[in-house]
């Protein structure tokens, strides 16, 4: 997944270490990022981003109500709310430990949704 690549060098291949790990992906958060994490208001962020949702298909006619699915902002609040949990349990977290732990949550969020059908 994409965020794994926030604990990596980046992967031009121009960089020495292209695409290793960097150190600081086995460091524990900072305390301040971590409170920062908790305190994102989930269920707010997603209510503001569905109302403007709303808002931007209303004022634009030609906009289908389905230009941006539920599940596409659902999982905003859904993510925050697990990697709050998560940081609440270990707050003392390495990145490279709190992606791995994302990558997991979001691969069983993501099949909870899938029908047989391919779609949600």
């Amino acid at each position: 997944m994409g965020i794994r690549q926030l604990t990596l060098y980046p992967l031009t291949g121009m960089h020495p270490k292209s695409g290793q790990e960097l150190p600081q992906a086995g460091q524990s958060l900072s305390k301040e990022k971590v409170d920062a994490i908790l305190e994102i208001d989930a269920d707010k962020l997603v209510a503001g981003a569905k109302a403007r949702r709303d808002q931007l298909v209303q004022q634009n006619p030609e906009f289908q109500t389905n230009m941006l699915e539920e599940d596409a902002i659902e999982v905003m609040g859904d993510a925050i709310k697990a990697v709050q949990a998560a940081l609440r349990k270990l707050p003392q977290i390495s990145l490279r430990d709190l992606v791995t732990f994302y990558e997991r949550w979001f691969k069983k969020w993501a099949s909870e949704r899938v029908t047989v059908g391919g779609s949600s």
